[in-house]
């Protein structure tokens, strides 16, 4: 009995118990995708007057139909008027009005369905009215979230997953290695003919029950998400009456229409491959047996399927990306799903049909013709398939977990068993390719090791799309670390050495409200600098000008100087800078970035990959790809330089794009455009760099010192501003502005076209400096 025949049973008895199990294993509602992100009014809040309604914003676009807000009293009786609603301008929030509330405690419960990814959530808070009420501190649900929505859930990705590649792998092996080599088994003997068309109809007849099996597995899959989702959302775990909800998710939600038209498009995918399965038989004497020859049906369905994997990256983890990055985690998603379909598909068709089929048909030399022909072949396209999956996994790596504190999560637990798997997995692709497959011109049983090797390539395989189905479960790695806090840091801490001493500074306790800034100086031997006559820091919000000023710290010894009372009172960005004044030295002065964390987010979008660093790393991304393929098409430089042409060309065009984008993002950072703060931080090595220039452009009208009075200002229109005085009551972006574009009306000359962007930075934080010890 052939292997196709010995595991269809098994596979489709394991495919129906899981679509069993998708309709009586019982469904949770998990706290896992679309969390809150903030509210109004927030978590644990102490109003003094009621509110009139409930507003939540979550991290994710919610399907209104399937998502509300209760609000219930202390009695456990609802308060709220039972009009959820979302709002079409802000699909991420849902609202529900409140019917005149007296003091007391009362608790919000919530949940959600995502457009995106079609998950269910559910979470309460509470809030109080009235002065006698205090809520807890912590009035988020305390309750362990469920792991998964349903327990089938994993096991019905997998199936999809493992029918998703066979089909399309399948296709795409019989297109792109078996039906140009089939020649490679015809001999000189007059029975050449005759053998060859033999081994060409036995790998077709092998590949149809394959086909058939792939999208069986496909309908499985895809039949029990869409049982459970109804379920899910109807939140009831019968399968009658979900039948109701059923109709509602296919045809009023986002993920339930690309459902629907996936399903479209494996379907028809499924009929074209019955179709070229049909044709494949010679017409007349001499025609090439197998799925293609003049039918188009064969890459009809490839191209149908790859569709039907384009919809799937639409319902997956990258869809409910940030917006702003959500297109390249689209895009590099559906490459990593096709990568692994061509070589995880490939494989199966090599185990299941073509090495069965060429062991027992062939024999002597034309064996080893077959194998010399199939094997380099498809170790070019695996070779393909394995770079473009390190690549792109990276990459969805960065958009899935971005901290590697974020590693220690249910997501990045199976993300680190999924790596392990796949180094045995690329290891005997190696072996295979650099070890077995040169010797399969000259040696008979260089082709059964080979199909050894490749037999348990299929086993790790199947186990990696184990893990990917898991992983498509499993909330993403950054909002686990954002719900629970893991990564969050209680303090910020930097370190530098400027003029001779190292300076170690601490933000704590890095909340809302006052913090302090402690800092320590000490030698490079350790030693501490007990001669600095000021120490002083500020902390600077980079959102906007609020017009912070330095504080000078007190001197605790030891090199140990604190500043008290610094006040961090916006969520955002902000900047810790200080100044160390010393009478051995020149100032020094240094500045370190850090980020405040609002509390009414509720840290369920603390971690999020950043924009510009995404598109650097797409950048990247997009070089590596291409350098892949010029990798691949140099052992084809000799022996098919056509086809090493075709790879070489797009993989160099690819590495330049790619440079290019990054170097373009690095260059021309988004997040520098409009801002009242200066993006360059507050460091001696930009002061210094600004006073060069000052004393080049400025000093010469503003005077050494800024006073003005400068020998240049004479004839001037009007007599030039006293730096000292006028410098700190504008924001850094208005001065910088005034040295860009200058003042006409005082004879101040433009400075843009003689300075760079990062000059004119350096001279505003220059300018800053000119009233110290004035």
């Amino acid at each position: 009995m052939s292997l196709i025949r010995r595991i269809s049973p098994v596979l489709f008895l394991v495919a129906a118990a899981i679509a069993a199990a998708a309709v009586l294993w019982p469904a949770r509602l998990t706290s896992a995708h679309g969390n809150v992100l903030r509210a109004s009014p927030a978590p644990s809040a102490s109003l003094n007057t009621a509110p009139d309604r409930i507003i939540i914003w979550f991290t994710e676009p919610v399907e209104p139909q399937f998502s509300d807000i209760r609000v219930l009293g202390a009695d456990g009786e609802r308060v709220d008027n039972a009009d959820s609603q979302g709002d079409p301008t802000e699909q991420a929030a849902l609202s529900v009005t409140l019917q005149p509330l007296p003091d007391g405690v009362y608790t919000v419960v919530w949940r959600n369905v995502s457009r995106m990814d079609g998950h269910a959530v559910r979470g309460s808070y509470i809030f109080s009215v009235g002065q006698g009420f205090q809520p807890p501190s912590s009035s988020l649900e305390d309750l362990s979230p469920p792991l998964l929505q349903s327990g089938a859930d994993p096991w019905q990705r997998w199936i999809f997953f493992l029918g998703v590649v066979t089909f399309a792998g399948g296709l795409l092996f019989e297109l792109a290695v078996i039906s140009p080599t089939l020649g490679a088994a015809e001999t000189d003997a007059p029975q050449g003919q005759g053998t060859r068309m033999r081994v060409a109809q036995k790998l077709s007849d092998r590949l149809s029950p394959l086909l058939a099996i792939g999208f069986v597995l496909i309908v499985m899959g895809s039949l029990g998400q869409i049982l459970q989702q109804a379920r899910v959302t109807s939140g009831d775990t019968f399968l009658g009456s979900a039948g109701s909800a059923l109709v509602k998710v296919v045809s009023g939600t986002d993920w339930g229409r690309y459902w629907l038209i996936r399903s479209v498009f494996f379907a028809v995918a499924g009929g074209a491959a019955l179709m070229a399965v049909r044709a494949r038989r010679p017409r007349e004497e001499g025609d090439t047996p197998g799925l293609t020859g003049d039918s188009l049906f064969a890459p009809l369905a490839l191209l149908l399927a790859m569709g039907g994997m384009a919809l799937t990256t639409l319902m997956s983890h990258s869809a409910a990306a940030p917006s702003d990055v959500r297109g390249p985690a689209m895009a590099s998603d559906l490459i990593h799903l096709t990568a692994a379909a061509v070589w995880v598909g490939g494989l199966i068709y090599m185990v299941a049909v073509a090495l069965p089929v060429l062991l027992r048909e062939l024999t002597g030399e034309d064996r080893r013709a077959a194998f010399g022909e199939v094997v380099p072949r498809f170790s070019t396209i695996a070779f393909l398939s394995m770079g473009a999956l390190v690549v792109t996994g990276l990459f969805s790596g960065w958009m899935q977990v971005t901290v590697p504190a974020a590693t220690r999560t249910p997501y990045g637990w199976t993300l680190v068993a999924k790596v392990a798997l796949l180094v045995p997995l690329f290891a005997l692709a190696l072996a295979n390719a650099y070890i077995v497959s040169p010797k399969l011109g000259r040696d008979d049983s260089a082709s059964r090791r080979l199909r050894r090797f490749v037999t348990i390539e299929v086993a790790l395989a199947v186990a990696v799309l184990l893990a990917t189905g898991w992983l498509a479960s499993l909330e993403p790695a950054r909002q686990t670390a954002s719900r629970t806090g893991i990564g969050k840091q209680a303090e910020a801490t930097f370190a530098a050495r400027e003029e001779g001493a190292d300076i170690k500074i601490r933000v704590s306790p890095v909340e809302l409200g006052y913090n302090l800034v402690a800092i320590r100086l000490t030698n490079r031997q350790g030693d501490p600098v007990t001669n600095a006559t000021d120490v002083r820091a500020r902390l600077v919000y980079r959102g906007a000008d609020l017009g912070s000023e330095f504080v000078s710290g007190t001197d605790h010894g030891g090199g140990a100087w604190i500043v008290h009372g610094l006040p961090l009172n916006v969520a955002g960005d902000w900047t810790v800078e200080a100044v160390i004044v010393r009478p051995d030295a020149f100032d020094a002065r240094v500045a370190f970035p850090f980020t405040l964390q609002s509390s009414t987010t509720l840290m369920t979008d603390r971690i999020r990959p950043a924009r510009d660093v995404t598109y650097v790393l797409l950048g990247l991304e997009v070089a590596l790809l291409g350098l892949v393929a010029v990798a691949a098409a140099v052992p084809l430089r000799r022996s098919a330089r056509r086809g090493a042409s075709m790879l070489a060309a797009p993989g160099a065009v690819g590495v330049v794009a790619g440079v290019a984008l990054a170097v373009l993002v690095l260059t021309m950072r988004t997040d520098q455009a409009g801002e009242d703060v200066n993006p360059v931080l507050f460091t001696s090595q930009s002061v210094a760099a600004g006073r060069v220039n000052y004393l080049a452009k400025c000093a010469s009208c503003h005077g050494e010192s800024g006073r003005g009075g400068g020998p240049g200002a004479e004839g001037l229109p009007k007599t030039p501003a006293d730096l000292i005085i006028h410098a700190p009551l504008h924001a850094d972006r208005k001065l910088f502005e005034f040295i860009r574009d200058g003042i006409p009306a005082s004879g101040m000359p433009a400075g843009g076209g003689s300075l760079s962007e990062r000059q004119m930075w350096d001279l505003v934080n220059y300018l800053r400096t000119l009233n110290e010890d004035k």
